[in-house]
């Protein structure tokens, strides 16, 4: 456990807002694109949405019909209406309800501050 008092002399140890993500264009995109992807015996954005409370019409009609694509409007949505969600919660989500390892490895990635083409290599 990190003292409370480090992480104030210390703010890369910090976790990064979920809302963060949506400032970094490549990882969002790369993200989006694997959880919108429906893999064999895993879910995808719909079983993550469904945690948060989106309802079957909410997801069809709002986060399906978004031109940026049903991920993008989900984490949009979620940092728009839970502020102070972390991509490290997010993450956990990710892996226990999609069972998506990949999308949480990417995240985590993106978390601890890992370019993103390191991440490919």
């Amino acid at each position: 456990l990190i003292p409370q008092r480090c992480l104030i002399s210390y703010p890369f140890l910090e976790p990064k807002l979920l809302s963060s993500l949506l400032n970094d264009q490549p990882y969002l995109q790369a993200v989006s694109d694997r959880l919108g992807t429906t893999l064999a015996g895993a879910g995808n954005y719909r079983a993550v949405a469904q945690h948060y409370g989106f309802n079957h019409y909410r997801i069809s009609s709002g986060l399906e019909k978004d031109d940026r694509g049903p991920t993008t409007a989900l984490i949009e949505n979620l940092a728009a209406t839970q502020p102070k969600l972390t991509v490290q919660a997010f993450t956990a989500v990710v892996r226990q309800k999609a069972k998506r390892e990949d999308v949480a490895d990417l995240l985590e990635a993106y978390d601890s501050g890992k370019k993103l083409e390191d991440v490919y290599k």
